[in-house]
């Protein structure tokens, strides 16, 4: 399997999609990239200018990152429907919640985590970039109408566990709209839990490959 680099422009507003090296990175931080100055400039004033200082370059390299990406986003594609009911799961909740991909064990193991609880009382040493980022993410998220999924990897670690951010941006209408009407449905007691775990089945089968759905 050959792994493309691939993924949206930085700038919520812009849902340009393309191989990641056509884009331009913040030279300051190289931690965003954008498919125009226009683009960051806009995400500068929205988001990037009050983090870009406190960014830390990743002490992994970007081949290990890469395969971090890669191999989430397979199990992602492979349990897709359980990751949508957790997602719904979280927004019915009312609290801010993550998906972690725990590979402690071995396989994957999902788990919706709150975003309270972050950073983890275990997190290595290694990990200490993901606190920056994980208040530019949680920023993000909560501007994204939902466009953007905020999911972590947990990985063993000589020095307890080791975790990366890794969000998944996507973007198509029809998804947001459905799940948010699954939401009312259950909300107002039209839809069993039971049930709602067969709409997602057929929201899955349904949108095919019609959706763009990129980890990065």
């Amino acid at each position: 399997i050959t792994y493309i680099p691939t993924k949206f422009c930085d700038n919520l507003r812009c849902h340009t999609v393309a191989n990641k090296i056509t884009f331009r990175c913040c030279s300051r931080c190289l931690s965003v990239s954008y498919c125009s100055k226009q683009c960051q400039e806009t995400d500068w004033k929205a988001h990037h200018r009050g983090l870009c200082e406190e960014a830390i370059p990743d002490v992994l390299s970007a081949r290990t990152l890469g395969f971090l990406r890669f191999l989430v986003h397979y199990d992602y594609e492979q349990n897709k429907s359980r990751v949508y009911g957790l997602r719904l799961a979280s927004k019915l909740s009312g609290f801010g919640c993550y998906i972690k991909f725990d590979y402690t064990s071995g396989k994957v193991r999902l788990m919706l985590e709150s975003t309270d609880k972050w950073p983890p009382i275990d997190l290595s040493p290694k990990s200490y970039e993901v606190k920056y980022r994980w208040k530019e993410i949680v920023s993000r998220a909560e501007d994204a109408a939902g466009e953007l999924n905020i999911d972590v990897v947990q990985f063993p670690d000589g020095m307890g566990n080791n975790y990366r951010i890794i969000p998944m941006r996507c973007s198509f209408p029809a998804y947001h709209a459905r799940i948010a009407e699954l939401e009312k449905q259950l909300e107002g007691g039209q839809v069993l839990v039971e049930e709602c775990h067969t709409r997602i089945d057929e929201l899955v089968r349904g949108l095919g490959n019609i959706i763009t759905e990129i980890h990065w």
